[in-house]
């Protein structure tokens, strides 16, 4: 009887670990400035990162741009999570962007967004700290 109980237990975890699902925080927020001199850089507002998604981006306004995502967390330092280096993109492009924030145990995580258009301009656009698949994003 003991031996039935412990397989019929051992069956419930398994049934309920296989049904646990990660939230995803994949609304998009705008973030943007007006005025930002060329190579001058600007920060998001920070955001929950719940799950190891890619960062999702999108630049609406300003010619080109580059991005670092940092991992933000309760008594830890911020870090630059972006895996491969700082991230470019050009006016309408939206990306996804490699990060390790969830992997170094952050909980939170923001933008490090740098003017690269040659001038002092409006930068501007959308992202989510989590990410689901769509068509005609790219990787990063």
């Amino acid at each position: 009887m003991k031996k039935i109980l412990s397989v019929m237990a051992a069956g419930i975890l398994a049934i309920n670990g296989a049904m646990t699902v990660s939230a995803a925080n994949t609304s998009d927020a705008y973030y943007g400035k007006t005025g930002v001199k060329d190579s001058s850089s600007f920060t998001t507002s920070k955001r929950d990162k719940d799950n190891d998604s890619y960062v999702y981006v999108k630049l609406t306004t300003g010619s080109k741009a580059k991005y670092q995502v940092y991992g933000d967390g309760f008594m830890m330092f911020n870090t630059d999570c972006t895996m491969g280096g700082v991230k470019t993109l050009k006016n309408g492009q939206k990306c996804f962007i490699s990060n390790s924030v969830n992997e170094n145990g952050y909980d939170e995580c923001y933008l490090k967004v740098t003017n690269q258009s040659g001038k002092k301009s409006t930068i501007d656009g959308y992202w989510s700290p989590d990410s689901v698949y769509q068509s005609g994003v790219i990787y990063l």
